[in-house]
């Protein structure tokens, strides 16, 4: 994915919900067509026993082994679709989530903030003075203008950019997040936090988000199964990733951003500062030559002297 991004954890999160976006319908269109097939297959040869039936499948896959416990019957006959994606659902959720919370960390840890990774996990509610538009109203408080006109408009421009929406972003993930600590801790969906957030998400719309389409989800009760919707669970990584652009960017107007810069430009040049051309047209070149080997972006003419100036206080050009 060659989204705007800032921060290497971001363009790390990015790209792995890329790789999942693209592995998951292919994997749910590949084992719809096995339901299918294994159907057909047991109708023509209603007798056919576990193993020649594991094995019409499985030949070609290199997956082989006294391991290999795959109960076709049971899992394309027997189970129902709806069930099947339920469980794959399950799976994506989990993983969605637990990327969200590693990149929380990751952000904080490039940033050096003093401040706990769960506060970029909950919305501002009304009255509040925690949640997420607290904590960046906090964090960008110490403003950098260099980083703003050098970076801060471009990052903007990322097309999942949701900075208007993104406390509604936030109250979708929550619910998706209660979602997912009742599967993984308690399995009881009856506690005041899952309801609480239930209540905040069911009140938007794809408008309110700023999507096409708004996650769906399923009415739970207090019954043991969480009921998921795959389509719903796909959609809420695109809300993941909306957050993380959105954030990043904001993020990127910040004094602690000049330090990661700063920090980060050494570890790829070395401590010793880089030596520019004399010549004011061939050092704004030198300059941004050297940033996009950084991964960042093209830096506005008219942020050359701001950025230049910022890159000999920190002794990183000569």
């Amino acid at each position: 994915m060659k989204e705007k991004l800032f921060f290497n954890t971001s363009r790390k999160a990015a790209n792995r919900l890329t790789e999942i976006f693209d592995f998951a319908w292919p994997t749910t269109i590949a084992l719809w067509n096995l339901r299918w097939q294994v159907e057909g297959y047991v109708k023509v040869k209603p007798d056919v026993n576990q193993s020649e039936l594991t094995s019409r499948f499985i030949s070609g896959s290199s997956i082989t082994g006294s391991t290999v416990r795959a109960d076709l019957k049971k899992a394309c006959i027997e189970t129902s679709w709806e069930k099947q994606q339920n469980e794959f659902s399950k799976i994506l959720l989990i993983e969605f989530c637990s990327l969200y919370e590693i990149w929380c960390e990751g952000i904080i840890t490039e940033l050096k903030a003093s401040i706990d990774s769960k506060s970029l996990q909950f919305p501002t509610l009304q009255k509040s003075t925690q949640g997420i538009m607290s904590v960046l109203s906090s964090m960008t408080q110490h403003h950098s203008i260099m980083m703003e006109k050098a970076f801060y408009s471009f990052y903007l421009t990322n097309k999942k950019n949701s900075k208007n929406h993104i406390n509604n972003l936030m109250k979708c993930y929550r619910y998706f997040k209660e979602l997912r600590n009742s599967l993984v801790h308690s399995g009881n969906i009856s506690k005041k936090s899952f309801k609480d957030a239930e209540a905040n998400y069911s009140s938007l719309t794809a408008t309110s988000l700023g999507v096409q389409e708004l996650p769906e989800y399923k009415q739970n009760s207090d019954e043991d199964r969480i009921n998921l919707s795959l389509r719903g669970v796909i959609g809420f990584g695109e809300i993941v990733l909306r957050m993380i652009s959105t954030i990043d960017a904001e993020l990127v107007k910040t004094t602690m951003a000049e330090k990661y810069l700063a920090e980060e430009w050494k570890k790829f040049y070395g401590d010793k500062p880089l030596t520019l051309s004399i010549t004011e047209k061939k050092r704004n070149q030198q300059l941004v030559k050297s940033l996009k080997k950084l991964g960042l972006s093209t830096v506005p003419s008219s942020s050359y002297n701001d950025i230049e100036l910022f890159m000999r206080s920190e002794k990183l050009i000569f």
